[in-house]
């Protein structure tokens, strides 16, 4: 497992804006999304954001650069064979949520963190889906994440305090206030 590998899954708003908070504090982020269209969506989103945090004096262009330079665009779901932490910021379907983590949890490592960007589905019952359940969670952040600071950190009926902690410390890590809540 390469612990400084991210996937972002699906390119949209969300997963546009978490793959910037992740890039921007070093790690090696994948943005993951079914189609093509999502994915150049998801870039223009990026460079427009990133343009703006650049000209408010939020961060350097050479660390936008930077941070540009350690995301990856991919339709390929071989991403997530090595990943630590997955972030899925889908559609808000609790079938296409299960669908997703049923297939990821099995190719995704049995130590990655696995974490949904829900704001309204049950993070118990998507987690019914997974392999290892006790590792899943949601990762709820407010919206813009990469100009927001707070993240709740929503465990389930299986998730286990070690994967909590590991990812309070993780948002935490990144300069955000993460607040653990159960759901």
């Amino acid at each position: 497992m390469n612990q400084n590998k991210v996937v972002m899954a699906g390119a949209g708003v969300m997963g546009a804006s978490l793959a910037q908070v992740y890039a921007l504090a070093g790690y090696e982020t994948y943005v993951y999304d079914l189609f093509e269209a999502g994915l150049e969506k998801g870039k223009h989103l990026i460079a427009i954001n990133q343009e703006m945090m650049v000209k408010e004096g939020l961060i350097t262009a050479e660390e936008s650069k930077g941070a540009l330079e350690r995301m990856v665009f991919t339709m390929d779901k071989e991403c997530f064979r090595d990943c630590c932490l997955v972030v899925e910021s889908t559609v808000e379907r609790m079938d296409i949520k299960q669908g997703f983590f049923r297939e990821i949890s099995e190719i995704a490592p049995k130590e990655a963190l696995l974490a949904t960007n829900t704001s309204g589905l049950h993070i118990t019952e998507i987690a019914e889906a997974c392999k290892c359940p006790e590792r899943f969670m949601g990762q709820h952040w407010l919206n813009p994440p990469h100009l927001m600071p707070l993240c709740e950190i929503i465990r389930g009926e299986q998730t286990q305090q070690p994967y909590v902690e590991q990812m309070y410390q993780l948002v935490k890590d990144r300069g955000k206030e993460p607040v653990i809540v159960k759901k």
